[in-house]
């Protein structure tokens, strides 16, 4: 999943330009996806997942951390372009 555009930029998102600064896992959980009948998954990636982001546009920078579908940002940056 792609991250949106930090949260305080002066931008729409259409000027935006972001791009992925780091990637991470934060935990190595060895772990097996269970699907039903239909193809579905059925359980979640239990590691935790830490990207950092930067937006060429508004200088800002941030950073995600998801387990499961459990999204958390941490503002690393304001944006200092406007």
């Amino acid at each position: 999943m792609m991250t949106q555009r930090h949260p305080d930029c002066p931008y729409g998102p259409e000027v935006c330009r972001v791009y992925r600064a780091s990637h991470s896992v934060a935990t190595l959980i060895a772990w097996t996806p269970i699907f039903d009948g239909n193809g579905m998954q059925l359980n979640s990636d239990p590691n935790t997942f830490v990207d950092q982001y930067a937006c060429e546009m508004c200088d800002g920078a941030w950073t995600e951390t998801r387990t499961g579908e459990s999204v958390e940002q941490h503002i690393s940056k304001a944006p200092t372009k406007a």
